[in-house]
């Protein structure tokens, strides 16, 4: 295709380049139309293709070729370069520029096909014209460079036919269409589906329109085209479309593996650990690495950013003129490296810096690239070297260094002395001729053996020196390694011992006078062999000392050194070099830290002495001493310490001599108290600061402990100057010195007086809280007594009344008495649980239970109230709920009841439900109590729960109470780990709801409480001599008509003086003993009885007082069991089917001695009998499982109580092993619990011995007997 005359250039101050492109284009038909130019800014007129050479592609280049591009119109530009950058491709096509050449290929045939590939995409239609007229042979020219460039060329007219094509175009072709293209037909057939079209079709119209498009286009996610659209004009217009594709698919692969190079070579800068940074030309950062970041944090506080100065404030006016100069040399062209040394605390930093000058293309000098890098390991490493060759080259020890192979290599000064070589006769030689042949056989298997890595210790060894002479050596190896653990070179360290070993003969000689001398001495007594270096002798109290053997200090290497504190070895070579070139006679003296043997360190106090001296006059041996001063260490640092802490305490410090005169006061004291240290010193401080309200008995005691040297801490009322008192916590320590002399006292005192103004308005606070307490709790007691007493023989007569013939109006006279009573007494019970609720002695008692059991019964007792207003009273239960859980009971069925009474007795027509479902979350239940009633209007429901609250306080109230149910129904929820609500509607009735928190049972028969029940109401016949201690008489008529119920033959007395009268006269088996009587009350009358009989029978405390802890107390006077005022005749029954349900139906017309007398079954039958009447087997084995893990436990704990003396803890134990016993029916362990409980309360301590090895022997033939008879048994 010919072009004009100058329509192509080539950019380029390389000269090479220009030799590259004028060879290529020599002998083509565009050797003449080539214009050179050396920079960009010569070049004054525009060129369809231009030829740049970049050495590499930067921002500093794109920038040039933007400018380049703006100010001429040249349509083509081919970038000739070493390296391509992964944003230059991207900028150069969007300026319509696409190829470029690397310079390894240049040459004519990539040059040729660059310029025609261009002159194709520069087409226009008179070129196209003229293209069509060219004679056959040049069209057959035109045609071969065609099919040779590597563009798809397809030309297309305005129908967009197809008009010629070139071979890439099939290829491309291949990849859009699913056929290879033919002249004149339409190129929108070959496209594969409707979106394809659409889009081609599209950009075809646009391009007709006269617009240029170009973009990239991603085939078959393998083939990426670069495409050109180009209209083709002539005089009338367009008249067609040029299309040209470039296969950059491998472009694109090459671009993204540079990129990636190129992350990796800037992850590699920034990732280093030399910081690197560039600079401007104004000493401003451009750049910099990670390192760096840290660097520069440290001088200016911060991260450094773009464009922070480098010379920082924070550097000294010596070290900014240092970096300034070194910045100013680079900058002026220099590239050079040098050293910086930093002082500091720890010793010196070395740092090596490189400074390398920025140019751009024009090679203009615009910035600095510098590196750093820590040398202080170098630099020191170097001193080491420098300083290991001096100590070679002074070392009084032969050091001879030699190959692998025995070479000798090097030869000190000490060697050519000893052996009697010089360097030059030795060096060059090997080792053999040092020794004789069994030597040297013997001397290389060691040294075989330190190559193979094994540790060779030092060894004695002769050697042959110059004249022949056989001399005694000491001789050492020591091998050097390359970085793979390849021996390359050895060293040996030779020291010659003849003396020294003609030394220690002379040494042994003397040694036992030496040591019949040195080992009572209270020091460390040493001779240390500078020859042999070690210690060659050692007494006895180097061992007490330092927990080491003799032995073992002789075989420290390095003598004392080897377990000396890092810290103190520098200072013990610097004594001993002093010490070796001192004269005779001298003490060099040092306090240094040993490691004792079991890890601490102790301090000694250290005097040597030179000891013996060579033939040359050396020193040869020197003698030391050292005692412990650990002790005095400790004191001076204390007294440092406290130094410091006197200082700045603001409590007072007080120094005084022996005699106790002041010598020291701190400031604290002087700013506190007044006194300056000249006005008090040389008096007693006691006389300084003794006043009217001072306690002259402490002060007497605080100077007589002064006297006895001892310690002292009290609290004392002193007086400032001013006279104004202060309280003083007084601590006076005496301070002695080694030898046990009292050097002075420390005393500290501490101003106590806000202390003692809080303690004492505490103590007000707390008496005053506890006087109120008390009386709340004496009225409580009190009331509870005072109506106990009248209403316990109320109910005990309503309860025998119950039990004669009466007709309809009798009993219901009776049931309106019974109602009544128990009313009031619900009324007691509810205010002493709100008063236990308050002051927090309500206990939890856990126990497993069914369920809706317990919720039956609580329902039974109130279903007459319910059927006598006709409402129903049911309870729905839900499958999700447990059958059986573990709670507390008795709070459960408290908190139902009282919910389950307002609701009947809120409501007339309907009735009341409870229901029960399962938390899905939590472990917990709710309960809830649904009624029909009359409602809560939404104001009232916040009091409900309100203590002595009521919804109707109007005297005409229809409905009775106290208000204290929901609110002890409130408290009693929280403790079951639980909370209680209420929702309502006046006329639609409420839902009073509760939660509670459970534990899994391991209970699985839902009988066993009812069977329990159903045996406790059985009558029995006990047949027992009761003594009935009561002062009132309506008390005494009704618990003797019920003890005489149960076959009882009862004996009375009105208080503890007259039962003390009464118990000699008859055998009795019982006492019943009420607490408050007058005259004497039954605690009084049942420790009498305690002291002056032995055996007594079971005595059951009786009372009205039902607070929380009544029991205990009452048990812990000496009392067996206690029973609550009212009684009634199920808790008679109890007490006394727990005590003595040891007759069986056969033995009731016996007399109790004979039953005493009778041998008592290990497990009684009637007891079993019933227990296998309640449930199925499973049950069965699950109680008696349960019954002997706790029994073994609880056994244990008795022994174990006893072994440690610890009688209250163990009476504890027995309490409770005592209740399970007497429930399951073992009537042995029983029996044997109340003899330990009587032994406690008697104090008969020396007899429990013998009482808890009876338990033991009954604990185990009860396992063996339930393992045999009820848990093996069919």
């Amino acid at each position: 295709m010919p072009i004009s005359e100058n329509k192509i250039c080539l950019i380029s101050a390389n000269k090479e380049i220009e030799l590259h492109v004028s060879s290529a284009l020599k002998n083509s038909e565009f050797e003449k139309q080539f214009e050179y130019f050396t920079s960009i800014d010569k070049v004054s007129k525009s060129f369809e293709l231009a030829f740049l050479f970049f050495s590499s592609i930067n921002e500093s280049n794109i920038e040039i070729l933007k400018v380049f591009l703006s100010n001429h119109e040249t349509t083509l530009v081919c970038i000739i370069a070493d390296k391509i950058l992964p944003n230059e491709g991207k900028f150069i096509i969007k300026n319509g520029a696409f190829s470029y050449l690397n310079v390894e290929e240049i040459n004519q045939n990539s040059i040729l096909k660059t310029i025609y590939s261009g002159l194709n995409t520069l087409k226009i239609s008179s070129q196209f014209d003229v293209a069509l007229k060219v004679s056959k042979e040049n069209e057959s020219n035109l045609r071969t460079i065609l099919n040779n460039v590597e563009d798809a060329i397809i030309l297309l007219n305005n129908d967009l036919v197809i008009l010629d094509y070139n071979l890439p175009a099939i290829e491309f072709f291949s990849q859009i269409g699913e056929k290879y293209p033919e002249i004149n037909a339409e190129i929108l057939d070959y496209f594969k589906n409707e979106k394809q079209i659409k889009f081609w079709k599209e950009l075809f119209i646009k391009v007709l329109e006269g617009q240029k498009k170009s973009f990239e286009l991603d085939l078959n996610k393998e083939h990426t085209y670069k495409v050109f659209l180009h209209p083709v004009r002539n005089e009338n217009g367009v008249i067609g479309i040029s299309l040209n594709a470039l296969n950059i698919t491998e472009f694109i692969k090459t671009q993204k593996e540079k990129e990636l190079r190129e992350a990796n070579l800037k992850s590699l800068i920034q990732n280093t650990y030399d910081p690197m940074w560039s600079i401007d030309k104004d000493y401003k950062l451009i750049a910099f690495n990670a390192a760096y970041e840290d660097l520069a944090s440290q001088y200016l506080g911060r991260p450094p950013v773009m464009g922070d100065s480098v010379l920082f404030e924070s550097y000294s006016n010596e070290l900014e003129k240092n970096w300034e100069k070194s910045y100013y040399r680079a900058l002026q062209g220099e590239r050079f490296e040098e050293e910086m040394v930093y002082n500091y605390v720890g010793g010196n930093l070395y740092i090596e810096n490189e400074f390398n000058p920025i140019r751009n293309s024009k090679g203009e000098l615009i910035g600095v690239t510098c590196f750093s890098r820590d040398i202080t390991e170098r630099r020191q490493q170097e001193e080491k070297n420098k300083e290991f060759a001096s100590i070679v080259e002074f070392s009084n020890d032969a050091i001879i260094g030699f190959k692998i192979d025995g070479t000798i290599e090097s030869w000190n000064p000490a060697a050519s002395k000893i052996l009697g070589y010089k360097d030059y006769e030795a060096i060059g030689q090997k080792t053999r001729f040092l020794f004789s042949k069994e030597d040297y056989d013997s001397v290389t298997k060691r040294f075989i053996d330190a190559l193979r890595g094994r540790n060779v210790k030092q060894f004695n060894q002769k050697m042959i020196t110059k004249t022949g002479e056989s001399i005694d050596v000491s001789f050492s190896f020591s091998v050097q390694r390359d970085n793979l653990g390849k021996a390359t070179k050895a060293s040996a360290i030779i020291r010659d011992i003849s003396e020294q070993l003609k030394a220690e003969r002379e040494l042994i000689e003397q040694q036992h006078f030496i040591e019949s001398i040195t080992e009572t001495s209270p020091s460390i007594l040493y001779v240390y062999d500078f020859y042999q270096g070690k210690t060659i002798y050692i007494n006895k109290r180097a061992s007490e000392l330092l927990g080491y053997n003799k032995e073992e200090i002789r075989g420290f290497e390095e003598g004392i050194y080897e377990v000396m504190h890092p810290d103190d070895k520098k200072g013990f070579l610097t004594n001993n070099r002093i010490l070796l070139h001192s004269e005779q006679g001298t003490i060099v003296e040092q306090d240094y830290r040993v490691k004792h043997k079991n890890g601490k360190y102790i301090w000694l106090n250290a005097r040597n002495t030179i000891f013996k001296r060579g033939t040359n006059g050396q020193v040869h041996q020197i003698l030391g001493t050292a005692r412990d001063i650990s002790k005095q260490k400790q004191i001076a640092e204390e007294l440092e310490l406290l130094s410091l802490f006197a200082k700045h305490t603001l409590n007072f410090v007080i120094i005084s001599n022996p005699d106790g005169f002041i010598e020291f006061v701190n400031e604290s004291f002087t700013s506190h108290l007044g006194y300056t240290l000249k006005e008090i010193k040389g008096k007693r401080i006691e006389d300084v600061l003794s006043g009217p309200k001072t306690d002259k008995k402490i002060v007497e005691r605080i100077i007589q402990h002064k006297k006895n040297k001892k310690a002292i801490a009290e609290e004392i009322i002193f007086h400032k100057k001013s006279g104004e008192s202060y309280w003083a916590a007084v601590y006076i320590n005496p301070v002695f010195d080694n030898n046990g002399n009292l050097k002075q006292y420390i005393q500290i005192q501490i101003d106590i007086s806000a202390r003692k103004q809080n303690e004492e308005l505490t103590l007000k606070a707390k008496d005053l809280a506890e006087k109120n307490a008390k009386f709340k709790d004496e009225f409580l007691a009190n009331m509870s007594h005072e109506i106990r007493t009248p209403l316990n023989g109320i109910i005990g007569m309503i309860d025998i009344l119950e039990s004669t013939n009466l007709d309809d109006k009798q009993k219901y006279y009776v049931d309106t008495f019974k109602k009544s009573s128990n009313s009031l007494l619900e009324i007691i019970n509810n205010i002493l649980d709100l008063s236990k609720l308050e002051a927090g002695k309500m206990e939890i008692k856990e126990k497993d239970f069914e369920l809706f059991k317990t919720l039956e019964n609580t329902k039974r007792l109130y279903t007459p109230i319910a059927d006598q207003k006709n409402i129903y009273l049911k309870i729905e239960k839900t499958l999700e709920v447990p059958r059986f859980i573990k709670i507390d009971e008795n709070k459960l069925v408290q908190i139902v009841s009282n919910l389950l009474s307002n609701a009947i007795k809120f409501t007339k027509k309907g009735g009341v439900t409870i229901s029960v479902s399962k938390s899905k979350n939590e472990q917990k239940l709710l309960f809830e109590i649904k009624d029909t009633g009359i409602g809560i209007d939404e104001e009232n429901l916040s009091k409900l729960f309100e203590k002595f609250s009521q919804v109707d306080q109007s005297s005409g109230k229809k409905f009775g109470g106290t208000g204290l149910g929901l609110a002890i129904s409130k408290e009693l929820s929280y403790m079951l780990g639980g909370k209680i609500g209420v929702s309502s509607k006046i006329k639609h009735g409420s839902n009073f709801w509760f939660t509670i928190g459970y534990k899994k049972s391991n209970l699985t028969q839902s009988t066993y409480e009812e069977t329990v029940q159903n045996n406790l109401k059985t009558k029995v016949d006990y047949h027992l001599n009761v003594l009935l201690v009561d002062d009132n008489f309506i008390n005494r008529e009704v618990a003797s008509l019920m003890l005489e119920h149960f076959g009882c033959q009862v004996t009375t007395a009105e208080n503890g003086e007259e039962c003390l009268k009464v118990y000699p006269t008859k055998k009795f088996d019982l006492i019943f003993m009420d607490i408050q009587m007058p005259v004497m009350d039954g605690i009084e009358a049942t420790t009498i009885l305690r002291k002056k009989y032995k055996n007594l029978p079971l005595i059951a405390a009786v009372s009205a007082n039902a607070m929380e802890g009544d029991a205990e107390k009452y048990i812990s006077a000496g009392m067996d069991d206690y029973l609550p005022k009212p009684i009634t005749k199920e808790s008679v029954n109890s007490l006394l089917d727990k005590h003595f349900n040891l007759k069986n139906e056969t033995q009731k017309n016996e007399t109790q001695k004979e039953v005493l007398n009778k041998e008592l079954p290990i497990l009684k039958t009637e007891i079993l009998d019933s227990l296998k009447a309640m449930g199925s087997k499973d049950v069965l084995k699950s109680l008696f499982t349960s019954f002997l893990k706790d029994a073994n436990e609880l056994v244990g704990e008795i022994n174990t109580h006893l072994k440690n003396k610890n009688y209250q803890e163990l009476r504890k134990s027995n309490h409770t092993i005592n209740g399970l016993s007497g429930t399951i029916g073992a009537s042995k362990m029983n029996k044997i619990c109340i003899d330990i409980s009587k032994a406690i309360k008697e104090e008969r301590f020396s007899d429990l011995d013998e009482i808890v090895a009876n338990l033991n022997q009954i604990n185990l033939e009860l396992i063996n007997h339930i393992n045999t008879t009820v848990l093996n048994h069919p």
